[in-house]
């Protein structure tokens, strides 16, 4: 099998040494410079992996992460996700060049951050007993119950427990947001894991901020009077804020990023910014009651902003509609035009 590169990351800077660095197979991580980034990689035999034992994948898993790890300190880190393989180093600098766009974006955003992983959890057999036991209408009804034992009212019972326990779980995640979101520049909520944790978040925190950042997850674990456990991890490399399309078409995701934006065919870089803080005004988590679908919906609004405003940054040109490419008509710096 032909020896091919793994790929671990893009840097933002390409004079980085990455020497003791060992990667998967025990080969020399080593960087491949495009433009003005480095992509980090290392030579491996494997072409794939989901043949691979659980043993071995966790094995190749954990060097993924350690490699990345140990980049942290290089201030300008795109991750990618565990399994990336190129046939050779032109097909690093061929992915690194498609990708170009999105790798200025996320570095505009990501770089001098890092990832803090906050999770919360309770008892939810404890919580829900303690709700039942102060809620006068679960009494009525299990009252009712006893007199007149039905499917029906252990429904009801059952309807209200749900939302006496979901209510004080969005209270409790409320308050710990609202004590940590100060300190960092952006959250991405994820799936929780188990019927115990109501809270499993990523925030995005500069690096110089991550003390006042642990104080305020000591504060939010104070303020809940020993019923929350919260569990800080990392740093970590912002996996959850780099979320690379790997197979897109540049010009097409410029274009979704206009749609997102509600920009007509032809924009300017100051309309971009102009329909960004309309937008940002209007979907920002802060102003109410917000879900994931919240957070979801203002980081795609972040993401199509930094897409649009690295694509403006990176190539001060205009662009003629209808060309289908890029022209080398230039504009002044920061004036570049969308055009479709």
């Amino acid at each position: 099998m032909a020896e091919r590169h793994y790929i671990y990351a893009v840097l933002g800077v390409r004079g980085l040494p990455c020497s003791g660095l060992v990667g998967i197979d025990g080969a020399p991580v080593e960087l491949v410079p495009v433009k003005d980034l480095a992509a980090v990689v290392s030579r491996t035999w494997h072409d794939r992996f989901d043949g691979a034992d659980e043993g071995t994948l966790m094995s190749l898993v954990a060097r993924h992460q350690e490699v990345n790890q140990s980049l942290l300190g290089a201030g300008s880190l795109v991750p990618f996700r565990f399994g990336m393989v190129a046939s050779g180093k032109e097909e690093v600098r061929e992915t690194v060049s498609r990708l170009y766009l999105q790798l200025k974006a996320a570095l505009k955003r990501v770089t001098r951050h890092v990832e803090l992983a906050v999770q919360a959890r309770w008892d939810h057999a404890k919580v829900a007993v303690a709700c039942a036991s102060s809620d006068r209408e679960v009494a009525a009804l299990r009252e009712e119950f006893a007199r007149h034992p039905s499917q029906e009212l252990q429904i009801r019972v059952g309807k209200r427990l749900f939302e006496l326990v979901e209510e004080r779980r969005r209270e409790a995640v409320e308050s710990i947001l609202s004590r940590l979101k100060p300190a960092a520049a952006a959250v991405t909520l994820h799936r929780l894991l188990d019927a115990d944790m109501i809270l499993n978040g990523a925030f995005l925190v500069e690096q110089d901020r991550e003390a006042e950042f642990d104080r305020a997850v000591e504060e939010a674990a104070r303020t809940r009077d020993g019923d929350l456990q919260v569990k800080r991890i990392g740093p970590l490399p912002p996996y959850s804020f780099c979320d690379l399309e790997l197979q897109a078409d540049p010009w097409e995701l410029l274009d979704a990023a206009r749609t997102t934006l509600a920009l007509p065919e032809q924009a300017s870089l100051a309309d971009v910014r102009e329909a960004f803080r309309r937008l940002a005004s209007e979907h920002h988590p802060d102003r109410g009651d917000a879900g994931p679908e919240d957070y979801r919906r203002y980081q795609e609004i972040v993401g199509a902003y930094d897409l649009l405003t690295a694509y403006c940054e990176s190539f001060v040109h205009r662009l003629v509609p209808g060309a289908g490419e890029e022209t080398s008509t230039a504009t002044a710096p920061g004036e570049a035009l969308l055009s479709r």
